[in-house]
């Protein structure tokens, strides 16, 4: 490989001997560790492992560091116990040659892929603009030039370079070779100006005449609109005709459109409606520049993705989705050794369609606080007493703030402070054979699983297969844990 390829600066590579009967758990620990360490001091670095691994199994370690495995052919006897572990497959495949000297082993080759074709010299070309009206142009500049002074010229030379200066010049401003443009307004055109360079799209008055141009758009129905989007609503009632004022709705905003010189786009324009009925009445399909819209239980307006049933499980999985990939940007960011402070998010995709915030006064739920006196809008396990307030307050200024204490049941806050650090909730858990358990949670924002004590998982007779769980904390100490997965299900004992 003459150089690497574009994105990776640097190749870590290690050597390893795992022998057999060893502990895969120490061998994937140290790994882990050392390839995490490297790449926040090299980051953007390709990996290469390789080594006599015999029946070493990697687990999550490939997932973590997206390596792939080069060898997968036997390299002793029928069993692969010689691997390599690299991020670089798409460039390199193992070769397996015989072994050298006495040993049993076979020889691992790694040869380069080749990638692309070898490059070629850059042949560019210029083409002009033929489309049929500047063809006519061409034809009806050329039919207004008088020739006669070509005519009288006295030598052949003379007048074929007349004759392709006049050619040439007709060419250029009828077929240009390159981009031009000029503003025409009614009858009168400016002239012709060379574009050199990209330009973005529009104009920055555009966007306000276009509102000038639809602001005299109305319905008999609700109509809402949206720069350049626009959506009109009915309510129809199963007893009444299907869809009667809609589709001359529609037939209107047609015939708006024509009169304005503008033209529906026929497939951006969906017919969604929105139904709780168990048998769906069956509706006429509307019907736009003689084609009918296209029918969808989805559809996403001004960035909230809407269903037919009026349930945010689309919008949810949607959200969650973008969210999982930043964080996983972030985390390989932060790995690479960017600082906290630089991770900061601009535009956060979790508040996309929901209330940015959410405070007591504003929550739809009815559940107050049990404790006699309270009524405040929070769990009753999450109650800290007036009198620890005030006892708080008054030691804060004597005590370190770093102590905790309890506040109440299952409960801790800061001495110094009434802000409760991890919220604790009531849960009704589900296991096999109708057995139930209520128990309390603690919530944690930062945990991506759900964590269950194995005393409880043997009560609720809750038994999976054995797993690993990487433990990753801010401060970058990670630990592996072994553990088992297990299937539950839980309900909220809130407002119940």
């Amino acid at each position: 490989m003459e150089r690497l390829p574009r994105g990776i600066n640097s190749i870590l590579l290690g050597t390893v001997y795992h022998p057999p009967q060893s502990d895969d758990h120490v061998l994937r620990m140290h790994i882990f560790k050392c390839l995490d360490s490297l790449l926040a001091t090299y980051p953007n670095s390709a990996i290469l492992v390789l080594g006599d691994f015999n029946q070493f199994k990697p687990g999550n370690l490939c997932n973590s560091f997206r390596l792939k495995k080069l060898v997968t052919k036997p390299t002793r006897e029928s069993n692969i116990i010689d691997q390599a572990f690299s991020t670089l497959s798409p460039y390199y495949d193992a070769i397996i040659l015989p072994p050298i000297g006495q040993s049993d082993h076979s020889s691992i080759l790694l040869q380069l892929i080749l990638t692309h074709a070898p490059s070629l010299p850059t042949t560019r070309l210029q083409k002009r603009d033929y489309r049929a009206p500047n063809k006519q142009n061409l034809i009806s500049r050329l039919n207004t030039v008088n020739w006669t002074p070509l005519m009288r010229l006295n030598s052949c030379e003379e007048q074929l370079d007349s004759f392709q200066s006049v050619v040439h010049v007709a060419l250029n401003s009828c077929i240009p070779m390159r981009r031009q443009q000029r503003v025409k307004l009614k009858t009168c055109k400016s002239d012709w100006k060379e574009i050199k360079a990209g330009v973005p799209q529009g104009t920055k008055l555009g966007p306000l005449f276009f509102l000038i141009m639809v602001n005299d758009l109305s319905s008999e129905l609700p109509l809402y609109k949206y720069v350049d989007d626009c959506a009109i609503s009915e309510v129809v009632r199963v007893c009444e005709p299907d869809l009667p004022k809609l589709q001359q709705e529609l037939d209107n905003v047609t015939q708006w459109s024509s009169a304005n010189n503008m033209k529906l786009n026929v497939k951006k324009t969906k017919d969604f409606t929105v139904s709780f009925l168990i048998n769906q009445p069956l509706a006429q399909p509307l019907i736009v520049n003689n084609q009918p819209l296209e029918a969808v239980n989805t559809i996403k307006l001004l960035g909230v993705n809407l269903t037919s049933d009026l349930k945010w499980t689309t919008h949810i999985r949607h959200i969650s989705s973008k969210a999982s990939k930043r964080l996983y940007a972030l985390r390989i960011l932060r790995r690479n050794g960017v600082q906290p402070s630089d991770l900061r998010a601009n535009s956060p995709v979790l508040q996309s369609g929901i209330a940015v915030k959410h405070i007591a006064k504003c929550c739809p739920s009815k559940f107050k606080c049990r404790i006699e006196g309270c009524g405040a809008s929070h769990h009753t396990l999450l109650h800290i007493p007036n009198q620890q307030k005030k006892e708080s307050n008054q030691d804060s200024s004597q005590k370190d703030g770093s102590d905790l204490q309890a506040g109440s049941v299952n409960t801790a806050f800061l001495q110094y402070s009434d802000a409760v650090l991890l919220q604790v909730v009531p849960l009704r858990v589900f296991g096999k054979r109708g057995k139930v358990v209520t128990v309390s949670a603690m919530l944690d924002s930062g945990s991506e699983i759900t964590l269950v004590d194995p005393s409880l998982a043997s009560t609720l007779d809750l038994y999976g297969q054995p797993d690993e769980l990487v433990v990753s904390t801010v401060s970058n100490d990670i630990d592996i844990q072994h553990g088992y997965r297990v299937n539950l299900s839980v309900e909220s004992l809130i407002d119940n």
